[in-house]
């Protein structure tokens, strides 16, 4: 299940800025979290729907992510 919320921030020069918390959980553990800041709020809870939309259909899908356990299987048969 995946969820966002939006956070206003507010800089040194008084500016508001927007950011988006997208989390992903599986059987209550977090399995997926990211962010990202907008200027506007519209942008950023659009961003929030559209990429908690996409999470959800797609799953999570970052083959550049190896598992601990593969990794030190890994050393271990290289050593």
């Amino acid at each position: 299940m995946a969820y966002f919320s939006v956070e206003t921030r507010k800089l040194a020069s008084g500016e508001s800025r927007y950011k988006v918390s997208i989390i992903m959980k599986k059987d209550g553990k977090i399995v997926h979290r990211e962010s990202k800041t907008f200027k506007k709020k519209s942008s950023a809870q659009l961003h929030g729907k559209r990429r908690t939309a996409e999470l959800e259909i797609n799953g999570i899908n970052n083959p550049s992510q190896v598992p601990l356990k593969h990794l030190i299987n890994k050393f271990i048969e290289e050593r």
